[in-house]
C-alpha cells in the first residue's frame, strides 16, 4: 500500500510541477482587434465543403464572394480556406467552439492569410453566420457556446454554432470592423 502511494505520487510531480502557463487559454477578442488582425474580412456564400485528409483532418470551404471590407478580391470570385475537423477514417472530429459552415448559407469571415496563401484559416475562430430578419440582416456568431432554445424553449442543452443570443445587426458589426481598421 505505502509503495502504491509513493508510486502515485512521485509520478504526479511531473504534473503538479508544469507551470500553468503551458495550458492553453481562450481570450474573447473584440471585433476591432479581429478587424486589424486579419488579413481578409468579406461576405461569403459557402458552395462547397470537402473534408481533407492529412496528419490532422481539415474542412476545406469553397465560397464565392459577395463583398470585401478587407483586403483583395472582388465580388463573385472564389476563395477556399480550411479550419480543424473533418472525417478521419470513419470518425469525425470537431473542434469545440469551431464554426460549422454550411453550403449555401452566407458568412462574414475574418481570416489570417490573404487570399492565394498556403493554408488560410479563420481569424481568432472568427465567422458570423448572416441572417434576413424581416427587413433586416444579422450577423450571429459562429462558433461560441450557447444555450439551444431555437428548437426547444425549455432547452438547456449546449449548443457549440451559432449563438443567437449574440445577433447584432449587420451594418452595426461592419461598422465596428471600420473602426477597427482605421
Amino acid at each position: 500500500m505505502v509503495t502504491r502511494v509513493i508510486s502515485v505520487l512521485l509520478l504526479s510531480i511531473p504534473f503538479i510541477l508544469s507551470s500553468p502557463s503551458n495550458a492553453t487559454t481562450l481570450m474573447s477578442v473584440s471585433t476591432q482587434e479581429m478587424s486589424q488582425n486579419s488579413a481578409w474580412i468579406g461576405e461569403v456564400q459557402i458552395e462547397s465543403v470537402a473534408d481533407k485528409v492529412g496528419a490532422f483532418p481539415m474542412r476545406e470551404f469553397t465560397a464565392r464572394v459577395v463583398d470585401v471590407l478587407k483586403g483583395s478580391l472582388q465580388a463573385g470570385e472564389i476563395l477556399r480556406f480550411q479550419i480543424p475537423g473533418g472525417k478521419l477514417a470513419s470518425r469525425r472530429i470537431s473542434i469545440m467552439g469551431m464554426a460549422e459552415l454550411k453550403p449555401n448559407y452566407r458568412y462574414l469571415v475574418f481570416l489570417d492569410r490573404p487570399p492565394g496563401s498556403a493554408l488560410i484559416g479563420l481569424q481568432n475562430w472568427g465567422a458570423y453566420e448572416i441572417r434576413e430578419v424581416g427587413q433586416e440582416r444579422i450577423a450571429v456568431k459562429a462558433g461560441s457556446l450557447g444555450i439551444a432554445r431555437r428548437l426547444n424553449p425549455n432547452s438547456n442543452a449546449l449548443s457549440i454554432t451559432h449563438d443567437e443570443r449574440n445577433a447584432v445587426r449587420l451594418d452595426d458589426l461592419k461598422n465596428d470592423i471600420f473602426r477597427g481598421l482605421n
